[in-house]
């Protein structure tokens, strides 16, 4: 019967903020107990917890010291990186603005969120772990991304002077895909010398987002896959041949081209 106490009580935890936790361990001797059994969620940094009897049990912290440990519990890790060593058991890596540094086998495999600052502007292939899934380039970057982009990665955002060629180079499994103001690259598919498609925009694609200045030709490029498709100020080609899937477009207040009744009828489109 205590045990059953015990994982009910547990199970409401999991409802509960971290204060709701400690102000619940706080109405009795025995309420105490749970004190040290509570996994603490909120994001806190490391420093702030050192000298608590429970610091095992926070599950999400914050790190800017190498030689910091960690609680043996926490699931998400985030470091702010300064340099290129970073500790084993970091989850969701933030490099600093002013960095930019080679990061070849720097990154540990335990990283699934990785932010490079605005000055980052390193070669990366075969410096990004499989394990990451989530991916973004600060301002400055516009290194070739040819064969560097894992497949685990799902949400990709490149920042604000990124214009490189992408034919065949983001990976099949990206859901997510953003490119910031320079972008102005073709996205025409080809084909390899096997006779199979290469594509620019994969056909995992879902939200796919474009800057200002990209106004290239876009019929029979956009996967079918893709549900929202946001255009920059420049844009200024048709959109007559998105592909039935798509359901929110949005386009610049200055967009003038004809729209076919089909496009208009089935889709949401926002002036912005």
């Amino acid at each position: 019967m205590l045990t059953l106490y015990c994982e009910i009580i547990l199970k409401i935890s999991e409802y509960l903020s971290d204060h709701e936790k400690i102000y619940l361990s706080m109405t009795s001797r025995t309420m105490n107990e749970f004190k040290y059994r509570f996994i603490y969620t909120k994001k806190i940094q490391v420093d702030r917890i050192l000298h608590l009897p429970y610091f095992e049990n926070f599950g999400c912290v914050e790190m800017t010291n190498t030689m910091s440990k960690y609680p043996k519990n926490a699931k998400r890790v985030h470091f702010f990186a300064y340099s290129n060593i970073i500790p084993s058991g970091v989850t969701h890596l933030v490099f600093s603005f002013d960095f930019d540094q080679p990061i070849k086998d720097c990154i540990p495999s335990s990283v699934t969120h990785l932010t490079f600052g605005d000055h980052f502007d390193q070669p990366i292939k075969d410096c990004i772990p499989s394990s990451v899934t989530h991916l973004e380039f600060g301002f400055g970057f516009n290194n070739s991304i040819n064969g560097s982009i894992p497949p685990s990665v799902t949400h990709l955002i490149f920042g604000y002077y990124f214009d490189r060629s992408i034919r065949g180079n983001i990976p099949f499994g990206v859901t997510h895909l953003v490119f910031d103001v320079s972008f102005n690259k073709r996205i025409k598919n080809s084909k390899d010398h096997m006779g199979r498609i290469v594509r620019a925009i994969p056909a995992s694609v879902i939200y796919l987002e474009f800057g200002n200045y990209f106004n290239q030709a876009i019929k029979d490029y956009i996967p079918s896959s893709v549900t929202c498709i946001k255009f920059g100020y420049h844009f200024n080609q048709s959109i007559n041949g998105l592909p039935s899937s798509v359901k929110k477009i949005y386009l610049p207040l200055n967009y003038r081209k004809p729209i076919d009744a089909n496009i208009t009828t089935r889709t949401k489109i926002t002036r912005c």
